[in-house]
């Protein structure tokens, strides 16, 4: 076990720190990788909460949520229906619009339309937050004999924190 400065994109700290987080919520596989684990969700924690504050987060943007609703609305009213006036659904389990597909078309196009400032707004973050994920940065951290791996662990955690 030693401790090295392993160089790192933005959004690899995030996938490396949630990994972390599950594992340390497992049932520990030995003890030289648990450590390993431990050790560096510390020692990233801080940075990757800086990551999610600076990302864009659709599950607390009101706003698209709002949209969303309104379009899956849409989706309902203008679905295809049984005799009884369930929604049909094809194999995949999706809603079926083929009676009223003119009418759906025309009201989705202007539920975009209306809400176009707020969908390119939200285009921009999404473009930011991916930008931002592509930003390395440098970390010390700790790494482990290859033999100390489980043979479970993920490849790209193996790749990154394996001394070899």
């Amino acid at each position: 076990m030693q401790e090295k400065v392993i160089t790192l994109k933005n959004g690899q700290v995030k996938g490396i720190y949630e990994y972390f987080v599950n594992i340390l919520q497992q049932d520990g596989k030995n003890a030289v990788f648990s450590y390993m684990v431990y050790k560096n969700a510390e020692k990233l924690s801080t940075t990757y909460n800086e990551i999610i504050s600076k990302i864009y987060n659709e599950a607390v943007d009101t706003d698209f949520a709002k949209f969303k609703k309104a379009a899956n609305d849409l989706v309902v009213k203008f679905a295809d229906r049984d005799e009884q006036g369930n929604i049909k659904r094809d194999e995949k389990g999706q809603i079926i619009i083929t009676e009223q597909i003119a009418e759906f078309k025309e009201a989705d196009e202007k539920l975009v339309a209306e809400n176009k400032e707020m969908l390119d707004a939200r285009q921009a973050r999404i473009n930011e937050s991916v930008q931002y994920l592509e930003l390395s940065d440098e970390y010390s951290l700790i790494t482990i004999k290859l033999s100390d791996f489980p043979n479970d662990a993920a490849p790209g955690i193996v790749g990154i924190f394996a001394e070899v």
